[in-house]
């Protein structure tokens, strides 16, 4: 199973699997317009920040979006793609720290997408709840939504999906 992971808090690493992982990044970076990938895992999937003003380093690892910014690949996301049609489910991996349960969108908290409106799949939060669209559930938006309904909280939460090879989703 493919696993990617976002971590903001690099010793709630090993609280986590790491069989299968193919993309990890712990925000070590500290400055700067890159995230690194550390998998160790093939090509390096390295992140460029679009608007680094718009983000803020946290000390011990760690980023804080302030305002709207896009953080995403320089390329394809190919080794990403070719893991997911090689197993056929992936797990999605993610501490995150929301700011207030009242975003839009879905606001991205990851997602493998070549746009707004055509998604492999995205994990957001939709105001208090966290949400994830996959395009294999219907159409290229990846509707319908798949809700973990009042979840977002305050404080660092372990947030996990999960596409299993019987194509059953859960956060």
């Amino acid at each position: 199973m493919l696993l990617l992971a976002l971590l903001t808090t690099p010793g709630l690493f090993a609280q986590r699997v790491t069989s299968g992982l193919q993309a990890l990044y712990l925000f070590e970076e500290g400055s700067g317009s890159s995230v690194n990938d550390v998998s160790g895992v093939g090509t390096p999937l390295n992140l460029t920040i679009s608007h680094p003003g718009n983000m803020t380093w946290l000390a011990g690892g760690g980023l804080r979006a302030n305002s709207s910014v896009l953080v995403s690949s320089p390329g394809a996301a190919d080794k990403l793609r070719t893991a997911i049609q090689a197993s056929n489910a992936y797990s999605l991996e993610v501490f995150v720290d929301p700011l207030n349960s009242s975003q839009n969108g879905p606001a991205r908290i990851m997602s493998l997408s070549n746009n707004i409106d055509y998604r492999n799949f995205t994990l957001g939060q939709q105001n208090a709840d966290y949400i994830s669209r996959t395009r294999s559930n219907g159409n290229t938006n990846g509707t319908p939504d798949l809700c973990a309904t009042g979840q977002v909280g305050a404080g660092i939460q372990h947030v996990v999906f999960t596409r299993g090879t019987d194509d059953v989703e859960r956060i």
